[in-house]
């Protein structure tokens, strides 16, 4: 993948008919992904690198939008890397509680 240490995907279209196994590559770890549960649209997917320390933090991922953030240590330095979708009828604004 180009020398890519991170992808991002959104509207991936994926659900639990489509396992991570099918969906590794080789190189990364098992995606992180968050599919729309109630139709086949949307969904988002991070891939990072197997040589990126990294873990999910779900602590502020928010439901009104289809998102995933990851926390990745790369030279001893903390990042959030975020991807989102909003579908085209959802709210413009949201709450966060």
């Amino acid at each position: 993948f180009g020398g890519f240490d991170i992808i991002t995907l959104n509207e991936t279209w994926l659900d639990c008919r489509s396992t991570s196994d099918d969906l590794l590559i080789q190189g990364f770890q098992e995606p992180f992904r968050r599919d729309r549960t109630n139709n086949r649209y949307g969904g988002v997917i991070i891939y990072v690198n197997s040589n990126i320390p990294c873990r999910r933090r779900y602590d502020i991922e928010v439901d009104q939008v289809e998102c995933i953030w990851v926390e990745c240590v790369i030279h001893k330095n903390k990042y959030l890397i975020g991807t989102f979708y909003r579908p085209p009828n959802s709210e413009m604004t949201f709450g966060i509680s």
